[in-house]
Parts: C-alpha cells; structure tokens; sequence
C-alpha cells in the first residue's frame, strides 16, 4: 500500500492507525525528493555490567553458538526449509 498515492488525512501505510500527515508524511516525502533523512535517535541505555559469573556464562552462551554454526552450516544449502533447520538445531541441542 505504500507505493499508492495517500492523502495527508488518509490512515497511514504503517498501520499505526494516526494519520498519515502526522505519522510517515514528510519521512516520505523527504525520500521523496532525495533529501538524506537522518537515523531516528536510540534511547540511551545505562551499559551492561556482569560479574564475574555472568561474564562467564555469556563466553559459554557464545561458545556454544560457535559451535552450533559450525555444525549446523554444512546442513545449510538451497532448497532446505526452516523447519528442517529447527530439527536439525533442537536434535543438536
């Protein structure tokens, strides 16, 4: 529905239900004509501080996922389907 002309009191593409003027309107329109929109701020979060325990749980966590891939990239080929992929990871795990 995005690529449809909509007016400014038309529901927004995004189905956010506001109004398209008050939602996506001029992010669209500044596309529109070429302008560099710039990225949306993050809100700022406080960093992540582990003790030692969970410091080692999370090289645990990352070395398992290591694994993990490797076994589980030879399986990986065209034509294979996600279900296939969970079977694979659940009878890994």
């Amino acid at each position: 529905m995005k690529d449809q002309k909509l007016g400014p009191n038309d529901p927004c593409w995004c189905g956010s239900g506001r109004k398209y003027k008050k939602c996506h309107q001029a992010e669209d329109q500044a596309k529109v004509q070429g302008v560099v929109v710039p990225p949306k701020k993050e809100a700022k979060r406080d960093p992540l501080i582990l003790d030692e325990d969970e410091r080692n749980g999370m090289r645990k966590a990352g070395a398992f996922n290591a694994e993990l891939m490797d076994y589980i990239r030879e399986y990986v080929k065209p034509g294979i389907t996600t279900g296939e992929i969970d079977q694979l990871v659940h009878d890994y795990t």
